[in-house]
């Protein structure tokens, strides 16, 4: 009777958005995508699914063609870009992130002022003054713990850590097709 009672109102003002309250404004994935795969996308889906938007960090931004690295940064995010409806499309964030070979600190600093600028561009996208803040929005990191390459998600203890289960597809090595043709 009461729930009835809650839907009523909730139709009524308009409010049932509010039940579809995400627990993150922001979630950050860190990694070099070269090449996107379903463990990846298992990630990116998980995030869609806790956040109203998830920033990719897209690593090796400015590395050149190699075995390690061959897709450069804009391939990259055509190809992420292109596993998502238009509608979560809108939701992903590209960002380039640049190697700073054996400085961790710059690193560091480079990811927290992308986060930073990309966390105020969501709470004030007027770019006038606000009473909103990075104290005022819920700013996550979302990782696979896989092995000792993954130590990097332990270095931003400012933002809730979002685990990542081991999904098959981890071990499995699976692409994500695209028809180049077309």
């Amino acid at each position: 009777k009461h729930l009835n009672q809650l839907m009523r109102i909730l139709k009524h003002h308009n409010l049932s958005s509010f039940c579809k309250m995400k627990k993150f404004k922001l979630l950050v994935f860190i990694g070099r995508f070269q090449p996107f795969h379903m463990g990846h996308k298992d990630v990116v889906d998980r995030a869609l699914s806790i956040s109203e938007n998830v920033v990719l960090l897209v690593g090796s931004a400015g590395s050149p063609r190699t075995l390690r690295n061959p897709f450069t940064y804009q391939e990259r995010i055509s190809l992420i870009a292109d596993a998502y409806s238009a509608e979560d499309q809108a939701k992903l964030i590209f960002r380039p992130i640049f190697d700073k070979t054996y400085n961790d600190q710059a690193w560091i600093s480079q990811i927290q002022s992308i986060v930073d600028e990309e966390a105020l561009r969501i709470v004030n996208p007027t770019g006038g003054w606000t009473a909103l803040g990075l104290n005022d929005i819920k700013i996550g990191l979302i990782g696979h713990q896989k092995d000792n390459s993954s130590y990097y998600l332990k270095l931003f203890p400012q933002y809730e850590s979002v685990p990542v289960k081991s999904p098959s597809s981890f071990f499995r090595l699976r692409f994500i097709t695209f028809n180049f043709a077309s």
